[in-house]
């Protein structure tokens, strides 16, 4: 069942306009120009630059995703800079000219990567609080953006290379809201596919995506072009059951299911790099093997990476193929918890960042002092674990409900076993110490 949102005016409207999105996109750019400011020029400790990033927006990206889909890439600020050098430089509205991104560049090999080196210089340098990598990270998504607008044609940067669009993508399968066409009879009469191709009221779907054929939230960035260049007025937003796109088989793709299992082996490593468990255990071969947080990182990612390979390879040889997608949702809770963990540990740097947000000593509001009294020995609260709990059973729920929509077979039990004890080994490595 679902709702057409265009039948309220006001959504309709804004869906129909550009001025409020040029603003957001503005703000966010503005944000964006603050954080790098801060991350190259402030100091090191408890700034804006680190907590805004590997704090704040981790959290907010995530549950956006979950519950809107791809929201982020509508105000993403290095999608909205390489636009700006795009229009500088003279690139048409209706652009063409440039060439097609080459096939082997729309594999997942380049976003994968990209995502593996930002998890290796997370663990071994800790990126997300330091002030000064994440503005280089910032920096360098821009530039590669920017690169791409020049290459090649469209947002390619956003559907092929982007590690926040494959990971909000994910996300985003579980949304309650589709952007769709409403009668695909009216899209395979229309002579000019003017949501694909572009037209004087809108720009061509940036990521090359048929409205008319398109079955997931995937690579939507909701733009909100197709809507206002359909001469037709067929495409609108639609609400519906959370998850309707992973009830379909057509989330099977090899390419995904490696980076499913990819990501599920990221979060179980991440559960226990920072669990009592992985401190010991870092801690002895710090001392043991002479090892530094390094060393031990790039041993970690090699690894995950190895095994994810030789897992794929054997989802598709052994036929679980078919029900990699019922993980989906086990890993986009498991996820959540575990960002919701951190969060809930941070909170003290964030507080401290109202009074002194570029780490300069500040002291803004003046309650510095009563900040620290209340929050010494601050550390995770039992009541997030019982969150983590609740987060987990929704999404082992919803994967067991998947896998059993595919049949009751000795490979959907197999499955069903994988994300229970999944779910018990996050859970155990998250008990509050």
């Amino acid at each position: 069942m679902k709702y057409n949102l265009f039948t309220v005016g006001i959504i309709k409207n804004l869906a129909k306009t550009r001025w409020w999105l040029f603003i957001l996109r503005l703000v966010f750019v503005l944000l964006f120009g603050l954080i790098v400011y801060a991350g190259l020029f402030g100091g090191t400790y408890r700034n804006i630059a680190s907590v805004a990033t590997g704090i704040i927006w981790l959290t907010l990206i995530s549950i956006f995703a979950i519950i809107f889909g791809k929201v982020w890439c509508t105000v993403c600020p290095w999608n909205t800079i390489a636009g700006w050098f795009g229009a500088i430089s003279g690139k048409k509205r209706l652009e063409s000219s440039k060439p097609d991104i080459p096939p082997f560049l729309r594999k997942l090999w380049l976003p994968v990567t990209l995502l593996c080196v930002m998890v290796f210089l997370e663990y071994s340098i800790g990126i997300s609080l330091n002030p000064r990598m994440t503005a280089y990270i910032g920096l360098a998504m821009v530039a590669l953006a920017i690169i791409f607008v020049f290459l090649f044609n469209r947002k390619s940067f956003c559907r092929y290379a982007c590690p926040v669009g494959i990971m909000s993508g994910l996300y985003a399968l579980f949304a309650p809201f589709e952007l769709r066409s409403i009668n695909q009879d009216v899209c395979a009469k229309c002579p000019n596919k003017d949501c694909l191709n572009g037209n004087e009221k809108g720009v061509g779907c940036p990521v090359f995506e048929f409205p008319s054929t398109m079955d997931t939230n995937m690579h939507c960035t909701l733009c909100l072009e197709c809507p206002k260049a359909c001469p037709y007025d067929n495409i609108t937003i639609n609400a519906r059951a959370p998850a309707s796109d992973l009830k379909s088989a057509h989330t099977d793709n090899h390419s995904y299911n490696f980076l499913v299992i990819l990501l599920l082996l990221f979060t179980l490593f991440h559960a226990f790099y920072t669990s009592a468990l992985g401190i010991r255990v870092n801690e002895y071969m710090v001392t043991r093997f002479s090892f530094n947080q390094y060393h031990i990182s790039a041993l970690f990612v090699m690894a995950i990476l190895a095994v994810t390979i030789m897992k794929s390879f054997s989802v598709s040889l052994f036929g679980f193929s078919s029900r990699i997608h019922a993980f989906i949702p086990v890993l986009i809770f498991t996820h959540l918890g575990l960002i919701i963990k951190q969060f809930s540990i941070h909170i003290k740097e964030m507080l401290y960042t109202l009074n002194d947000p570029f780490g300069w000593n500040w002291n803004l509001f003046g309650n510095t002092d009563w900040i620290s009294s209340i929050m010494s020995g601050w550390k995770m609260q039992p009541g997030v674990w019982y969150c983590q709990i609740a987060l987990m059973v929704i999404g082992v729920a919803y994967g067991i409900y998947l896998l059993m929509r595919r049949g009751r077979n000795v490979s959907a039990g197999l499955s069903v076993f994988s994300s229970l004890i999944y779910a018990a080994l996050i859970l155990w490595l998250s008990i509050p110490v």
